[in-house]
């Protein structure tokens, strides 16, 4: 009797601590770990095709959480002053050459990227996807929560995410991207390379599935946290403005 008690509390514990949480809470908690709210980083973007170096960006990012984003790229010259600013839902393209503000999908390409905006200028997953749980298993020799992330709306970029993130630290490790039809778009692999934000990655890696060697990577260079801009930073009435 005594043995089989055992058993029964080890399974309840065994159970109690899978469920400790779930899809969706291990989802927000990583986006919390992500968050970049009240920041100023500086980014450099690698755009590979057949396996050769093609474009090098260099770009600021000015960040209120995920709803105001604002990129100003400062490099190569013909792309110096390009801007993109995402306000809550809505994102905009600002073209120096021509002078003009136009606004843009989330599902189109970032500069000509294997990156859509979305993948740059909306940081956090929980707001447009359920998550499901799938379980664990071995993710380059971690163990890794499997997650399968469903859109709330036909609005959303992928309508299906894979989602892996290390069980023990809850880092992100990586996420296959998927088509309404179901058939697999995009991989995006994060990797720390740096002590930048500790353990966390700071170095995404876009792989296309559908188009062999296209790749793109961007990385954070350096960071500052606990920033505060003015209001008109991330109003679209000011991308025109000292150009």
């Amino acid at each position: 009797m005594k043995k089989l008690c055992l058993t029964l509390i080890l399974l309840l514990s065994t159970t109690l601590a899978f469920a400790e949480m779930s899809g969706d809470e291990i989802v927000r908690e990583v986006d919390d770990k992500m968050d970049r709210t009240g920041s100023l980083s500086k980014l450099e973007m690698k755009v590979y095709r057949n396996n050769k170096l093609r474009k090098t960006y260099e770009m600021l990012m000015k960040s209120e959480g995920d709803e105001k984003i604002l990129i100003d790229f400062l490099y190569p010259p013909r792309n110096k002053g390009e801007k993109y600013l995402k306000v809550d839902d809505s994102m905009w393209i600002y073209r120096p050459k021509i002078n003009k503000v136009i606004r843009i999908s989330g599902r189109s390409s970032f500069s000509g990227s294997d990156f859509s905006n979305t993948d740059i200028l909306s940081v956090r997953l929980d707001k447009d996807y359920y998550s499901k749980l799938l379980g664990t298993e071995q993710y380059k020799e971690v163990e890794a929560y499997k997650l399968e992330l469903t859109a709330r709306s036909e609005e959303v970029t992928y309508a299906k995410i894979i989602y892996w993130v290390d069980k023990e630290k809850l880092i992100p490790l990586k996420r296959d991207f998927y088509t309404i039809s179901g058939h697999l778009l995009k991989t995006l692999v994060l990797e720390r390379q740096s002590d930048l934000f500790d353990e966390m990655p700071d170095t995404f890696i876009m792989s296309s599935v559908l188009e062999k060697d296209k790749t793109s990577v961007m990385k954070f260079l350096n960071y500052k946290g606990n920033q505060s801009f003015p209001v008109e930073t991330f109003r679209q009435s000011s991308l025109k403005k000292n150009r």
